[in-house]
């Protein structure tokens, strides 16, 4: 694609030494994105990131990483000379940044959203053999449809693997209004994880922490995060409560008083989710122990009505 067939038109976003533009092709009428740093100004290490996404990018195909259309470079004295160019689907609907920026997110948006980032690493992990390097909220492209997002900024991208960065991402969009790289620092080079938003539900706070193990042999896999429970379960159809004890350890029950502080014996304020955490996880463990392989079937299939 040359400048004879498209024309750029403004800017949609900008970085240090490159920016996005929308244009038209001239063709069919059609809106795309358009990456570009200057090839006469630019230095060699943001040429060199955007060579590197072009590369990636157009051997990469799926539904959950933003689509390649083409790369060309053009003459544009208005902008400095020639320009190295990638051309990218557009999607006008913002980032998930944006989107946290601008309200609080309920966590069966983020657990839709987390789902998209998570299918879009087991493809790049499984099937492209490549690592991202810079999962964040700014470099995830929602879509039109409500909690679908594709991946996006490949310049970082690598062909390695690694899961963690989700688990930051995610943290960032469920606080929200929190300091995303000082999370960030604190995941890479921290002894600890960030504290996670009083009033989540146990299975998003489980989903997190299988994300942000410091120990990769321990960290959760995509295909593992997959199947928790946080993104495996449908988000329109409640689960059946336990009918016995021994059904406690399959069960997802929040806590009654969740979103209630107390004061730890520091003085300091707690979630109450906190204060039950180590205590209710060897529970379940116990339970689960005792439980039986075979569960129990509570459908309405194959009772009989009775009157007393």
């Amino acid at each position: 694609m040359d400048t004879r067939r498209w024309v750029r038109g403004g800017c949609v976003g900008k970085g240090s030494f490159g920016m996005v533009s929308l244009a038209l092709d001239r063709a069919n009428g059609g809106i795309f994105a358009v990456k570009s740093v200057c090839l006469n100004s630019a230095p060699p290490h943001a040429i060199a990131a955007l060579e590197n996404e072009i590369r990636l990018l157009s051997s990469l195909d799926s539904p959950h990483v933003i689509a390649y259309l083409g790369e060309d470079v053009t003459e544009e004295p208005s902008r400095g000379g020639r320009c190295r160019n990638l051309h990218l689907e557009y999607l006008p609907h913002g980032t998930l940044a944006d989107a946290a920026a601008a309200r609080k997110l309920g966590e069966h948006e983020i657990r839709d959203y987390a789902r998209s980032i998570a299918l879009a690493l087991q493809y790049l992990h499984f099937t492209a053999g490549v690592v991202h390097g810079d999962i964040k909220g700014r470099n995830v492209l929602l879509r039109s449809a409500p909690g679908m997002a594709r991946l996006s900024d490949f310049g970082s991208a690598r062909r390695l693997s690694d899961v963690s960065a989700e688990g930051s991402a995610a943290v960032g969009e469920l606080g929200s209004r929190s300091n995303a790289s000082a999370q960030m620092y604190q995941i890479g080079f921290g002894k600890d994880v960030p504290k996670f938003p009083v009033g989540l539900s146990w299975a998003a706070r489980d989903f997190l922490d299988k994300c942000l193990k410091r120990d990769p042999t321990e960290r959760w896999s995509c295909e593992q995060l997959l199947q928790h429970s946080f993104l495996s379960n449908s988000l329109n159809e409640a689960g059946p409560s336990p009918r016995s004890v021994l059904s406690f350890a399959e069960s997802e029950l929040e806590c009654e008083h969740e979103g209630d502080d107390y004061e730890d014996d520091d003085g300091g304020k707690c979630g109450y989710e906190d204060s039950l955490g180590a205590e209710s996880s060897r529970a379940r463990e116990r339970i689960r122990q005792l439980a039986p392989m075979v569960r129990s079937n509570w459908t309405d299939e194959g009772w009989v009505s009775v009157r007393g």
